[in-house]
């Protein structure tokens, strides 16, 4: 299985991280060229709940017209107001089959009481 991580900041590279752990295959994808950079080159630096590091070296792409696989499963980890345009830029990524699954925690606003 293919697992495309389409917003690969934090929460996303976390994920990417954990998920590689089942041997399915993850790529990741962020607009944020240096991220994924420093991924390609020196892996995903995870800190774990030990204080230990791991590294995940895990395909990273800042252009989608770079990934080279369709996805299987695309977990969407893009900021709201970016998600239409996140979404169009994978589209040929992505079959009638594809799976898509929303990752995103959620803005709230302050409830006064």
């Amino acid at each position: 299985m293919h697992i495309l991580i389409l917003g690969a900041g934090a929460l996303g590279s976390l994920v990417g991280s954990r998920l590689s752990r089942s041997h399915a295959r993850v790529t990741l994808l962020s607009t944020n060229r240096d991220h994924m950079r420093v991924v390609r080159e020196d892996g995903l630096m995870v800190e774990e709940l030990d204080g230990s590091l791991t590294r995940y070296d895990l395909p990273a792409y800042s252009d989608p017209a770079e990934i080279p696989e369709k996805a299987d499963l695309v977990l969407v980890s893009v900021k709201t107001y970016a998600t239409r345009a996140a979404l169009q830029s994978i589209h040929r990524l992505c079959t009638g089959s594809t799976v898509f699954l929303t990752l995103r925690v959620l803005e709230t606003k302050r409830w006064r009481g």
